[in-house]
């Protein structure tokens, strides 16, 4: 059950990811085609950015230890093969997210050393910008078919009569909050 009240923060750190990820993007465009000089506004932007992506990714990764999803996954290493929604949460989602932050991180850090303006604002802004392609392109969207509510409230209450499949039950308890 630790699964469904670590869940909501996960969804509510998305949500600050993209905004500090935007933030990141308008500052390092913004200064590659104004020729800017690199300002600390521009390196507290990247700071931002990885730090909050760092914290998500580590929430996210603590959902896919404790996660009942997983469980099936253990036993029968074709689960993931079985339909898209598994293959998406077990594999795509945790392989592309690791990724992204990754690479967010790799340019933070090359920006970060690189002494010309000119060439951090290009590394920032063209790396930052495939790294939040990839997270949007790994987020479990709502239009998806197995897509996940934009928004998840916090969990206050717990109903024991539900199954522990994870997909199902987490949509039946949310339904049942005012």
């Amino acid at each position: 059950m630790e699964y469904l009240r670590v869940l909501p923060y996960h969804n509510l750190t998305r949500w600050i990811v993209l905004l500090a990820a935007f933030w990141t993007l308008i500052q390092a465009w913004h200064g590659l085609f104004y020729r800017r000089k690199w300002s600390r506004s521009d390196k507290l932007a990247g700071l931002t950015f990885t730090s909050v992506a760092n914290v998500q990714f580590l929430i996210g990764l603590t959902l896919y230890v404790i996660s009942p999803n997983i469980k099936p996954l253990l036993g029968a290493p074709a689960y993931p093969f079985s339909n898209k929604m598994a293959f998406f949460l077990t594999i795509y989602h945790p392989a592309v997210m690791f990724i992204a932050v990754g690479l967010a991180q790799a340019v933070y850090s090359v920006a970060k050393r690189v002494v010309d303006d000119r060439k951090k604002f290009r590394w920032a802004a063209y790396g930052y910008s495939l790294a939040v392609v990839l997270m949007i392109a790994a987020i479990p969207w709502p239009f998806y078919s197995f897509g996940r509510p934009w928004f998840r409230p916090l969990v206050r209450y717990v109903d024991p009569t539900v199954e522990a499949d994870g997909f199902i039950y987490t949509r039946i308890i949310h339904q049942r909050l005012p």
